[in-house]
């Protein structure tokens, strides 16, 4: 599979798992995190030029894409993802809570990310 492909089916898993969270389908949103999860680690770990490419969705339009990519980033780029999460912990809803939950684990220095 190309990057962009994989890049875009990651976007695609994040998108379903958003909507299947706001829709109180957990199962579905299990299985779109999975794939998201699966796919992030080709990103994060494939070195500069496919992380570059990766952190370029921090600006998506959908949140949750851009939550879950900014939270991945702060093990590469911190200083992009910090303010990506706290922008979107200003927010409402259950991506806001998130995005302010992981900011406290991470300014507090207990932060596992897998």
């Amino acid at each position: 599979m190309k990057a962009a492909e994989a890049l875009e089916r990651y976007r695609q898993a994040l998108i379903r798992y958003g909507a299947a969270l706001d829709a109180g389908k957990s199962k579905a949103a299990n299985e779109a995190f999975d794939e998201a999860v699966r796919l992030s680690h080709l990103f994060r770990n494939g070195g500069p030029d496919l992380q570059r490419d990766f952190l370029a969705l921090i600006e998506d339009e959908n949140v949750w894409v851009r939550f879950d990519v900014a939270t991945c980033a702060l093990e590469f780029a911190p200083a992009r993802a910090v303010p990506a999460l706290r922008e979107i912990a200003a927010g409402f809803g259950l991506v806001a809570f998130n995005a302010e939950k992981i900011l406290e684990q991470w300014e507090a220095g207990t932060l596992r990310l897998a």
